[in-house]
């Protein structure tokens, strides 16, 4: 019975992962993107390539293909699309002119190259079939192929019994530069004979894959050598049993894993794109932009040069030399330009290149070509810096090998990028780095720039150096340089970190030169540091008129500076201008186009301290989403409470905790003439002035005379306390005394108290 029930789970467990869709696995290897399948026991495959696509072919109709993590490890540049079309074909549209190499690995693991072709283009009108195979044969139909591969017995200078080692074919080789072996000619590799990249290779990828993690901080090597039969190891425990039969391999793949720690260089590691653990990095080869030009020689000649080389024969253009002309212009600064000839390319642009015709202009790559660089050994991180504007301050950068890199760029876009580099890497905290971006600049330079010494100032007011930013910004700002408008931006904002006025021409400067840039890219912020200045010295009606005309600015710019408008008039303004354009009609605040709630929550705060609490309950209403926001609540009940209606105030603060709220709901009892739980609720919370006042209206003398030393604990103890009494037919002098002396008390607490508790005439 055991027996049938073990042959049905058997059955059961193949048919359910026949059933199973195939996984298809990618990789990048550099210059070629990896696809793997592996086949259904007994499948046939096929692959044919089309027009633009390659079409794989499995044998059986009922195959499904999960195309879920198809595209984790690999971006579109090769492959466009996967898709499944049915009858166990998958469809492989190409974003290159590739060639298809397919090949088998361990007789069911189908695996397909794609690389890019030099020179002609392949031919699309003449679809070819590329390859047909079939698995090895089982021998018998009732013998698994993998038991029959298992126990196959292999004889000759590679006997053993079962297959081969094989490498993950995922993995990218690792090969000697004098022994270097082919993709073809491993394709060519039957499956009776040794693989030449097998231990060996396997070794060799292991040990640059842990070196470049270990490089990268993601390891520490803990490796304990190889120890010499001619050296025992004295006093150490005896060896156990099987441990001495350790092969010349594994002592061989000890060494290269040391090796590969300590010795493998930089270029070495660089080679593969795909490492254990790591993202794909663009190799220093394919970023060299230092050597795009012709060494000494001018750029008009260069550029003339390779323009005219870019038509040929019946002005067809050469894909090469338009690849050279595009090269150049970066190579000289000229990203738009590039962009513009990379266009023109047959098919789709490189990828590559386009982004770094963004970059060279200072400007984010929108396709985020570099994303998840910044960690990799090479120039790929440096531009992948350069491309992310909010660089976040836990990424794990080599500053080191970046500022290698930006050493090597020519000296021009040295100039250029170098301040948007220190910005960037200030930005992430790394101020160290950013600094010695500067030092190389000078030295390259010879001395302190313009753009350096703004550099410098704004790293110095990021930093709280606040005398030495003002020391550079002051001479910048003055005398109209080409960094001048960004050296206004930066007195200001020196300004509000001072919290000081700024100079009468600083704001006149900033007003000339938000007229001058408007229509640029400068533009809007131009027009937002020349309110900010008019806010900084207190100038909020010629603010709030400065506002007004935004025409052209974006929406974003201008939310953003009537926040900061707003904010500043209900924190700096006096009583009358917060009136004037908080309440004003020309300047809404409410709505879409209005500030956030936390300001109109702050407004409507200020107007409850200014009495003004029926206006406060309509600001109020202009908040969106109101719910059980506690600020709200505690806001309205303050209002509420002005108004005398304590009964409502208190509702506003049921089930709210807090000091503040406590201190509220205390004074609505007041208000009611609870002045018992009143009295209660100030102490509790610490309003000892407050909690005397509640006593002494509830008539609690005897709490009172046991308070503090003030006025009204005076009084309570005088109410508490008898009276000299005096027998009218026994008058003495000692009687008189004591009864002047008592009602000279009780006049100066009475005079006390009333001095307290006085009402001034214009309240």
């Amino acid at each position: 019975m055991t027996r049938w029930l073990t042959v049905v789970f058997l059955l059961a467990t193949a048919a359910v992962a026949q059933a199973q869709p195939l996984v298809v696995r990618t990789g990048e290897h550099g210059d070629f993107t990896r696809l793997v399948l592996q086949l259904p026991d007994g499948a046939d495959w096929d692959v044919n390539t089309g027009a633009g696509t390659v079409t794989v072919g499995i044998s059986d109709p009922s195959v499904t293909f999960d195309l879920s993590e198809a595209f984790q490890r690999i971006d579109r540049s090769r492959i466009a699309e996967l898709t499944a079309t049915g009858n166990g074909s998958l469809e492989v549209k190409l974003a290159c002119r590739c060639e298809a190499d397919s090949f088998l690995v361990d007789s069911n693991l189908l695996v397909l190259d794609l690389s890019e072709v030099e020179g002609a283009a392949l031919s699309e009108a003449e679809p070819r079939q590329s390859e047909t195979r079939s698995p090895r044969p089982s021998p018998a139909a009732a013998v698994s192929p993998l038991v029959a591969d298992l126990s196959r017995v292999r004889v000759g200078q590679t006997a053993g019994i079962g297959p081969y080692r094989q490498t993950d074919p995922l993995l990218p080789k690792m090969r000697n530069p004098d022994n270097t072996v082919s993709r073809q000619t491993q394709q060519a590799e039957t499956e009776d004979s040794e693989s030449s990249n097998s231990a060996p290779d396997l070794g060799e990828q292991i040990a640059s894959d842990l070196a470049v993690a270990a490089t990268r901080g993601l390891l520490s090597p803990s490796i304990q050598t190889v120890q010499s039969q001619s050296e025992p190891n004295r006093g150490a425990d005896p060896v156990p049993p099987g441990a001495a039969r350790v092969s010349a391999d594994s002592a061989d793949l000890a060494r290269q894993l040391v090796a590969g720690l300590t010795n493998a260089t930089h270029e070495t590691l660089r080679a593969g794109r795909v490492s254990i653990g790591a993202d794909t990095c663009v190799p220093d080869s394919k970023l060299d932009i230092a050597h795009w030009s012709e060494p000494e020689s001018e750029a008009v000649v260069v550029m003339s040069k390779r323009r005219s080389a870019l038509f040929g024969e019946f002005d067809r253009i050469d894909q090469s030399a338009l690849k050279s002309y595009a090269r150049s212009l970066l190579h000289y600064g000229f990203g738009a330009e590039a962009k513009v000839i990379l266009e023109m390319s047959e098919g789709k642009p490189d990828a590559l290149m386009t982004a770094l015709s963004f970059l060279v202009d200072g400007r984010p790559d929108p396709g985020r070509f570099f994303a998840g660089q910044e960690s990799c050994a090479g120039a790929a991180a440096l531009w992948a810096v350069l491309s992310t504007p909010n660089l976040s301050s836990s990424a794990h950068l080599e500053t080191d090998l970046i500022l290698q890199s930006f050493e090597a760029l020519p000296k021009h876009l040295k100039e250029h990028l170098g301040p948007l580099l220190a910005e960037r890497l200030t930005g992430a905290g790394f101020t160290d780095a950013a600094r010695e971006v500067y030092v190389r600049m000078e030295r390259a330079f010879g001395s302190e720039s313009d753009r350096v010494a703004l550099g410098r100032a704004n790293m110095d007011l990021k930093d709280g150096n606040l005398a030495d930013a003002e020391t550079r910004l002051k001479p910048l700002s003055e005398n109209g340089t080409s960094q001048t408008p960004e050296a206004i931006k930066a007195r200001i904002s020196l300004a509000e970190a001072q919290n000081e006025r700024l100079p009468e021409r600083i704001v006149e400067l900033a007003d000339a030169f938000a007229n001058e840039y408007r229509n640029t890219d400068q533009g809007p912020v131009l027009w937002q540091a020349h309110i900010r200045s008019l806010l900084q010295n207190g100038a909020f009606d010629q603010a709030f008129t400065a506002m007004d005309d935004a025409k052209g600015i974006r929406e974003d710019i201008q939310a953003e500076t009537r926040e900061l408008a707003f904010y500043q008039l209900v924190t700096r303004a006096e009583d009358l201008t917060f009136l004037k354009h908080a309440l004003s009609t020309d300047h809404p605040h409410g709505g879409e186009r209005g500030v956030t709630n936390a300001t109109i929550l702050s407004i409507a705060q200020r107007l409850v301290g200014l009495g003004m609490a029926d206006v406060a309950l309509e600001q109020l209403d202009l908040v969106a989403g109101q719910g059980d926001n506690r600020a709200i609540r505690v806001i309205r009940a303050a209002a509420l409470m002005d108004l005398g209606e304590p009964e409502e105030a208190e509702i506003q603060l049921i089930g709210l905790r807090g000091e503040d709220v406590e201190r509220m709901r205390a004074e609505a009892r007041r208000q009611m003439g609870d002045h018992v739980f009143a009295e209660r609720i100030f102490r509790e919370v610490g309003a000892e002035d407050a909690a005397a006042t509640s006593a002494w209206l509830s008539g609690n003398w005897e709490e009172m005379a046991n308070g503090s030393d003030s006025v009204m604990s005076e009084a309570a103890r005088m109410l508490q306390q008898a009276g000299t009494s005096m027998d009218d037919t026994d008058v003495t002098l000692r009687a008189a005394e004591d009864i002047f002396a008592e009602s000279e008390s009780s006049r100066n607490t009475i005079r006390s108290l009333l001095e307290t508790t006085r009402v001034a005439p214009d309240s």
